[in-house]
């Protein structure tokens, strides 16, 4: 088997069993920080992979680097292409405005759409997660951008000015 082979097979495996292992502790411990379980998992499938490969390729020299090499592009390319789905079904509101009207047989009533997506509950939730999540502290009363954040946003400005994104889009 090529090198390349090699570590297509091993990083593709092991992303999956990352997918399965995040799905079951995700399911069993709700409570985790989902960030955390991410890569976590994927830290740990690609370590997983690299063992793999090897012990599947001892002795082989060059080659275990390539398939080496492989097996991370893999895991890594595998984690670009799922991250921004989970993060999608897990935080948007459309999606979660679909399963809420699809829930009710097609139909709900604006005002309990306007109470489950633009009350002050759910922004009160959004603003304790970004300060669990490093973005914000909150003094006096008011919240606080952190240094974090402020990259951050200095990130998504340029990338918005940059593909000339308006507000909210």
């Amino acid at each position: 088997m090529s090198p390349a082979a090699l570590g297509l097979i091993c990083g593709g495996l092991w992303f999956g069993t990352f997918l399965i292992g995040q799905t079951m502790i995700l399911r069993c411990r709700a409570s985790l920080k989902r960030s955390k379980v991410l890569v976590r998992g994927v830290v740990a499938a690609a370590a997983g992979a690299m063992i793999t490969v090897a012990a599947l390729s001892i002795a082989r020299g060059t080659a275990t680097l390539i398939a080496e090499i492989y097996t991370v592009m893999t895991v890594g390319c595998l984690f670009v292409l799922y991250g921004p789905f989970f993060y999608a079904v897990h935080t948007s509101i459309s999606i979660e405005t679909v399963l809420v009207l699809a829930s009710r047989g097609g139909c709900a009533p604006l005002d309990l759409l306007t109470a489950r997506f633009a009350s002050r509950r759910l922004f009160d939730a959004r603003l304790r997660t970004m300060v669990v999540s490093g973005y914000l502290v909150e003094e006096d009363n008011c919240y606080v951008l952190t240094l974090h954040a402020r990259r951050v946003a200095r990130l998504f400005a340029a990338l918005k000015a940059l593909w000339r994104l308006e507000a909210g889009g």
